[in-house]
C-alpha cells in the first residue's frame, strides 16, 4: 500500500476516466507501470480449485464504484 501511495503522490493523486477499466481495475505507470485489481469479498469462488462458482452480476465491482473506492481512499 505505501509503494501505491508514493506513485499515486507523484501523480498528485489524480486518474483519469480513462484509467480505470469496465472490470473495476485501474493503472498507471511513471517509470514501472501499476495495475490494481479491486475485488469485493467472496470473489475467491471463482477462483478456488473446488466447487467453483462464477460471480453474479450484482456481485462484480464496476467502473463507477472503483472510481469511487479512489475518490474516498
Amino acid at each position: 500500500m505505501q509503494l501505491l501511495e508514493s506513485v499515486l503522490k507523484v501523480k498528485e493523486y489524480e486518474l483519469l476516466r480513462l484509467n480505470f477499466s469496465e472490470t473495476g481495475c485501474f493503472g498507471l505507470g511513471i517509470n514501472m507501470d501499476f495495475y490494481v485489481v479491486l475485488e469485493r469479498a467472496g470473489y475467491r469462488v471463482a477462483h478456488r480449485r473446488r466447487c467453483k462458482s462464477r460471480v453474479g452480476i450484482q456481485h462484480r465491482v464496476t467502473k463507477e464504484d472503483a472510481m469511487k473506492w479512489f475518490q474516498v481512499k
